[in-house]
């Protein structure tokens, strides 16, 4: 295929996809994947030209589709949208980086980080490069990448102008580094001491980051809280934590009957990942006496420890490629 074709292609791409008339077909966002600097440049032109809300919907598309399927690359698309005058657009572009290794994507996040106008990409910003904080925590940064990160997250973290709502964000990412970072802990328990949910909500989170049984006793606890939000930031932590959660299992699974189905499903979840032979009796009894979304939830937890089991026996046989789906828009904008 010659480059004038090429362009063509994508003009013509965007040209129907960009149709504020039509339904988003997900699979045609395709169309966008691994662009070429010549097929960016034309993006970049023709982007602003689409309807606004047309153009967060795709944005926002793109951005599930990018996560749902690794073997596509719309880093080039979500690199233009970093740039948009939608805060929204910029969020989901930010969303979009969570799997984006390069050390030029680090610095545009550390960026939006400390300098976008809104709070909410500045907080997406800070739960994205906690993807870099993982890699950090799994050994797999170098040290001059590791120490950038470090003097990022909490230059921002010390900063008195970073709002409430990104310092909380922040100190659930530097959870991941508590193995290397002793401060981190030191940060955690004091958020969790704070008469505040949201800090203690962030606290719990953290924790069940850091891989540290340390925080078990307050995370049990946390499962006995009047505050749906705390409740089902305990039974995640423990989640999270995985194994290490076993001897807590039991207090976990009172929480699979918790009046909130959220803080329900979730202590499912995190029965899956805990492991072991209670969780997996207590999912098993879930499946035969429970309906509903708790029943679908401790089945699909029961799908996860059986791969852990035996990955292979659980491959599913078939290969079939789903039928086109649509993407119709949020009910509201966010």
């Amino acid at each position: 295929m010659t480059e004038e074709q090429n362009e063509r292609d994508i003009e013509e791409a965007l040209a129907e996809i960009g149709d504020h008339n039509r339904p988003i077909v997900l699979s045609e966002l395709k169309v966008f994947n691994d662009l070429d600097q010549d097929e960016t440049e034309i993006f970049e032109i023709e982007w602003p030209r689409i309807e606004p809300s047309h153009r967060r919907n795709l944005a926002q598309a793109m951005q599930e589709v990018g996560e749902a399927s690794l073997e596509l690359d719309f880093r080039a698309v979500f690199s233009i949208l970093l740039t948009d005058q939608d805060p929204t657009i910029r969020i989901a572009a930010v969303k979009g980086m969570a799997e984006d290794t390069r050390r030029s994507s680090l610095r545009r996040l550390s960026e939006l980080l400390t300098t976008d106008s809104d709070d909410g990409v500045r907080a997406n910003a800070a739960i994205t490069l906690g993807a870099w904080a993982l890699r950090a925590g799994e050994g797999n940064l170098d040290q001059r990448t590791n120490t950038e990160l470090l003097q990022t997250l909490w230059a921002a973290f010390d900063d008195r102008q970073t709002s409430t709502l990104v310092r909380q964000r922040l100190l659930e990412t530097l959870g991941y580094l508590a193995d290397s970072d002793p401060r981190v802990n030191q940060e955690v328990g004091a958020a969790h001491q704070r008469l505040d949910d949201g800090w203690q909500a962030a606290a719990l989170c953290a924790m069940g980051r850091t891989g540290l049984d340390q925080w078990l006793p307050t995370i049990t606890t946390s499962l006995r809280s009047n505050e749906p939000l705390l409740r089902f930031e305990a039974v995640r932590a423990a989640g999270e934590l995985g194994d290490l959660a076993e001897s807590i299992v039991n207090h976990v699974a009172r929480a699979t009957a918790d009046g909130d189905v959220e803080v329900a499903t979730t202590a499912i979840w995190a029965l899956g990942q805990i492991g072991g032979t209670a969780a997996r009796r207590f999912l098993e009894q879930l499946v035969n006496d429970s309906e509903g979304v708790r029943r679908e939830a401790a089945a699909e937890a029961l799908k996860e420890l059986q791969f852990f089991d035996d990955p292979i026996q659980s491959l599913p046989l078939d290969d079939d490629e789903d039928e086109d789906e649509y993407w119709y828009g949020d009910d509201e904008d966010e």
